[in-house]
């Protein structure tokens, strides 16, 4: 009652069907890995926005807690953000470190918070700066006003 070989067929793969998946295989990751290079690159810089929002929120609300200035500082340079109460560093974030995200802006940007809720445009840069954050093609701006409110561009 032994089969012959033959009539069962072979069993897996030949090494040239196995290397021709894998090639195809490959080769779609690397078309979906390119596909979504912009999408990666779109959500750093929104994320990079929204990153800089909630540190001037936290700025704003150390002052009304505390009842004494918080500075805001943005380095454009050094593509970081702090916050500073007193001559102590409170919080900060890197974001080419964080997200790979570029900051470009004219000088730096100073914002005093004040207890009150707004910034003080006497103690920091109190101009209105336009801050951009840039990861490839991807790019995203917003405005400061002097007294701590933000523009989207």
């Amino acid at each position: 009652m032994l089969q012959e070989r033959g009539s069962f067929g072979r069993r897996g793969f030949s090494v040239l069907e196995t290397l021709t998946a894998l090639s195809i295989g490959v080769v779609l990751v690397s078309l979906s890995v390119r596909a979504s290079t912009p999408v990666r690159e779109n959500v750093a810089v929104q994320s990079a926005d929204q990153a800089f929002r909630g540190m001037l929120a936290r700025a704003r609300s150390q002052a009304i807690e505390r009842g004494e200035n918080a500075v805001l500082h943005l380095d454009a340079g050094g593509d970081s953000v702090w916050i500073e109460r007193g001559n102590q560093v409170v919080e900060g974030f890197r974001f080419d470190h964080e997200l790979g995200v570029d900051v470009q802006t004219a000088g730096s940007v100073d914002l005093c918070m004040t207890p009150r809720g707004t910034a003080d445009p006497t103690c920091g840069t109190g101009t209105v700066m336009t801050i951009r954050f840039q990861r490839g093609a991807a790019s995203s701006a917003l405005q400061v006003l002097p007294l701590g409110q933000i523009i989207g561009t």
